[in-house]
């Protein structure tokens, strides 16, 4: 599987498949949006209505392609399929977070998607270990895998720390405004350190810019520490 971020909106392939569809020629709604996505990343310049006539999509139920073409005209919810394609599972928290969405629009979502077998109830653990309370639900594709799974949990959990959304953030400021500009590679430290302090971040800074050099690094940017 190759590796993908999400980054202002944009979607990169995460999972690439050997095949468009399964051998057993199932054209769900899930095997459907997977190879449309694909289509979308190996032919940019066609238009949709060029890709959807492609010979594996072609053998499909009426309610299907209705349900597809619900997500597909549908920016947000699209953006949630994306999202689970790229990722295999996530919370409710995470899509909140990661698309912007409020609360109601994404389990409003997560409704429609179960509704249509896209994804489905992966496993409920403990939102913080040792506390009570409700459980964290996690959804997760059909071909989702544990490692998506423990992925989407410690993902959720950072996401709790408002050091970690902070530390995120900065991150994102200094690769957009800094360092995709000058076309750098490699950044120090004491550069993270002066540029968060430009930025008047608020905050336990130490933990906040360490968690920026960590987004660097996670975006392939080399980091002096």
């Amino acid at each position: 599987m190759q590796k993908s971020n999400h980054h202002k909106g944009k979607c990169v392939i995460k999972n690439a498949p050997n095949q468009l569809l399964p051998k057993s020629g199932s054209n769900s709604v899930y095997y459907i949006l997977k190879a449309i996505q694909l289509l979308l990343l190996y032919h940019k310049n066609n238009s949709l209505s060029d890709l959807l006539t492609h010979p594996e999509l072609l053998s499909h139920s009426e309610s299907n392609i209705e349900q597809v073409g619900k997500i597909l005209s549908t920016r947000d919810l699209r953006r949630t399929a994306w999202h689970f394609l790229d990722y295999g599972a996530a919370t409710a928290f995470i899509l909140q977070h990661r698309l912007e969405l409020s609360e109601s629009t994404t389990y409003r979502y997560l409704k429609d998607l179960r509704a249509f077998n896209f994804i489905k109830p992966a496993i409920r653990s403990r939102g913080a270990k040792g506390k009570r309370g409700p459980k964290l639900k996690i959804w997760m594709v059909l071909d989702a895998t544990i490692d998506h799974i423990n992925k989407a949990q410690e993902l959720h959990r950072r996401l709790m720390s408002p050091k970690y959304v902070a530390g995120e953030k900065l991150g994102q400021i200094i690769l957009e405004e800094y360092i995709e500009p000058r076309k750098l590679e490699v950044i120090t430290g004491k550069e993270v350190w002066r540029l968060a302090r430009e930025h008047r971040i608020r905050g336990e800074l130490s933990d906040i810019v360490d968690f920026a050099m960590n987004y660097l690094s996670d975006q392939g940017i080399t980091v002096w520490r």
